[in-house]
C-alpha cells in the first residue's frame, strides 16, 4: 500500500467513511482490518498499473475506489479468467480479469482497453491464477 496509503488513511473520520463508504458499495468490508495490517507488511505487491494490491491473504482492488471498493480473500477464489468488460456500451474494447468465488461472486479486475499492455495486470493474473491453482486442492464437488 506504499502509493495507495492516502486511500486507505483511517486516522481522519473523514477519509474512514469514505473507505466505508466505497466498501459498502464494493466487497469485502468484514476483511478491511486483516488486509490493512498485511499491506503494510513487506510481502506486500503493490501493482499500481492494474490498480491492486495483493498480499498474503487478499487480493484488493481500489480501481474507482470512490465508487467501490474489492477485497476478497485468496482462500475463496475458485476461478480466473479474462473477460469482456462493458462500460456502459455493448462494444469488445475492453477486458478485465475476472474472479469467481466460492459464494458463486464475480468480481472484475483491472480494466484496460484490450490492445493496451499494461504489465502489472499480467502479473496479478498469473499471481491469482497461482491462487486459484492452490486452492484446487482444497475445493470439494
Amino acid at each position: 500500500m506504499l502509493n495507495y496509503s492516502k486511500v486507505f488513511n483511517l486516522s481522519k473520520e473523514k477519509d474512514a467513511n469514505k473507505v466505508y463508504q466505497a466498501l459498502d458499495n464494493g466487497y469485502g468490508r468484514e476483511y478491511l482490518e486483516n488486509f490493512m495490517s498485511e499491506a503494510g507488511s513487506a510481502s506486500a505487491q503493490d501493482l499500481p498499473k492494474a490498480k491492486a494490491t495483493i498480499t498474503a491473504n487478499y487480493v484488493c482492488s481500489y480501481e474507482g475506489f470512490k465508487k467501490s471498493l474489492l477485497i476478497v480473500p485468496l482462500a475463496d477464489i475458485v476461478n480466473v479468467y479474462m473477460s469482456n468488460s462493458f462500460y456502459g456500451n455493448y462494444s469488445y474494447d475492453t477486458k478485465a480479469i475476472a474472479i469467481e468465488t466460492r459464494d458463486n461472486k464475480t468480481f472484475y479486475y483491472s480494466r484496460r482497453m484490450k490492445n493496451q499492455k499494461v504489465p502489472d495486470a499480467d502479473r496479478l493474473f498469473e499471481m491469482l491464477q497461482k491462487a486459484c491453482a492452490n486452492n484446487a486442492a482444497n475445493l470439494t464437488a
